[in-house]
């Protein structure tokens, strides 16, 4: 059967959403899902629901189809059961970092809502897991009722503070070596300004410096040159793909930024051929019709047709990380689809997906973000929709376990920021996310069947961790010529 499917791509390892892409070590584990034990090349036809019957004739071999054209097959070394490729990587398995990860994705995925509920349509890429770690370090030095929000709006139930630090301790050892062939780099910083550094607790810089792998600074504010110095480490760590994450002036409240930078760079496992890229029609949200370059292949890769929706999983190097793809049948459903989807329905997707020839058309395309229409007064507003209300009011106590606050002496979380940039090609993918949050201080207070997906009208991404579950990048593209929201 061929199937014309138009994709909403979350990008994510995402850090990134309480969904765990089949093989990682959650509690639903190998041996709950139908497909933990089949080859690439069992037999199975899908039905409407997208569970697995019989008589599969995807191949895995490279056999040529009907057509004579060679279909690209996983080589030797990337298995199609996805959990095959998990055993041989490095694993998160420690169960409070594996919890962090749940709540990371969860997190990431009511982010997502509050995004796009207030993108106007807009092409939509965040970054989970930057952002979670940064509320992370924050939540190391909050106190009282804003602990309890900010605890809540992390999804981490009744997880202490060392059992979350300790967490992200094994995840930073472990995501940047679970494939050789993939460069995901992950850094955390602090900038104090020199005129409150006395104003820090050592315990707080030693916890952050400690869990977080954070590079701790000391620079004038006033300096001219302060806003380059922080941007440059940010240029840095994403390799040029943000580079004006803080504009001058920084005001002269500023005590200190957090920030979170994140770079992932993968070639596809089957790379499409860029002979085959032409341009085509695709739909955008608006329902105009715009010429897009468009890349096609047709592959064995996992395969999943919900009620409302299709699905594809479009493997990195040695299967460890993935993109999926998913193409509601229409923009009501899309919109149906981010206002429900849950850590649930992502693992019970990705579970009982199916190894199958896809024939696949894909937008090349290219998606900068910058929080919410490039407001971050925006932002702040979505994180007081989640819940975080008094963590972005003046107090002497909310933020006391990080600085010596009291009596005149006051402080508050004065802006919440993301930048990310993704680019989709023939090759693989790159993509970039930096996260900060600035503190403020003031004085005086204040089957077989085959599938046809042809992605020419709006959907959405994400880019996984297969293994851990963690989503990097999630997003939704509604106009591929549209790189920028700014």
């Amino acid at each position: 059967m061929t199937q014309i499917i138009r994709f909403f791509l979350l990008m994510g390892l995402v850090s990134a959403i309480g969904f765990t892409g089949g093989c990682n070590n959650s509690a639903s584990s190998k041996d709950d899902s139908p497909d933990a034990t089949s080859d690439a090349d069992s037999d199975s036809d899908t039905d409407s629901d997208g569970d697995s019957d019989s008589d599969s004739d995807s191949d895995s071999d490279g056999d040529s189809d009907s057509d004579g054209d060679t279909i690209a097959s996983p080589s030797d070394d990337y298995p199609t059961n996805i959990y095959d490729a998990c055993r041989v990587a490095p694993k998160i398995i420690d169960k409070s970092s594996l919890a962090v990860v749940d709540s990371a994705n969860q997190f990431g995925m009511a982010l997502f809502r509050e995004t796009v509920s207030s993108a106007a349509g807009a092409n939509v890429s965040l970054s989970p897991l930057s952002m979670h770690q940064v509320w992370a370090m924050v939540l190391n030095g909050t106190m009282d009722i804003a602990a309890d929000e900010l605890q809540e709006v992390l999804q981490l139930g009744d997880m202490d503070i060392s059992a979350l630090n300790d967490g992200y301790t094994e995840i930073l050892a472990t995501l940047d070596n679970l494939d050789e062939d993939v460069t995901l780099a992950q850094a955390n910083s602090i900038w104090m300004n020199s005129n409150y550094e006395g104003m820090v607790k050592q315990d707080y810089i030693d916890a952050v410096e400690t869990s977080y792998n954070a590079v701790i600074e000391t620079i004038s504010f006033a300096e001219p040159t302060a806003t380059g110095t922080i941007n440059q480490w940010v240029s840095d760590n994403t390799e040029g793909f943000i580079t004006d994450l803080i504009e001058p002036p920084i005001g002269p409240d500023s005590a200190m930024f957090l920030i979170n930078a994140l770079y992932f760079a993968a070639p596809w496992t089957f790379e499409f051929d860029t002979q085959k890229t032409a341009p085509e029609a695709f739909t955008t949200r608006t329902g105009d019709s715009k010429q897009i370059d468009t890349m096609h292949t047709e592959i064995n890769v996992r395969y999943y047709r919900g009620d409302n929706f299709q699905l594809v999983e479009l493997p990195y190097a040695h299967g460890v990380y993935a993109m999926t793809v998913i193409l509601p049948d229409s923009n009501e459903e899309m919109d149906n689809i981010v206002e429900n989807i849950s850590a649930e329905d992502w693992q019970h997707w990705h579970d009982y997906s199916f190894p199958t020839t896809v024939e696949l058309s894909l937008p090349r395309f290219e998606v900068a973000f910058d929080a919410i229409n490039g407001s971050s007064k925006a932002f702040i507003e979505a994180f007081k929709s989640m819940g975080l209300v008094h963590i972005f009011e003046w107090s002497d106590l909310y933020l006391s376990g990080m600085l010596n606050l009291g009596g005149e002496v006051q402080a508050k979380v004065a802006d919440v920021k993301q930048k990310t940039l993704l680019k989709v090609h023939e090759q693989g993918a790159e993509a970039a996310a930096a996260s900060l949050v600035e503190i403020a201080v003031i004085v005086d207070g204040g089957g077989s069947e085959e599938a046809t997906m042809n992605v020419n009208r709006p959907f959405l991404f994400a880019i996984h961790d297969r293994c851990n579950g963690n989503i990097l990048f999630m997003g939704q593209m509604n106009d591929p010529t549209a790189v920028s929201t700014n």
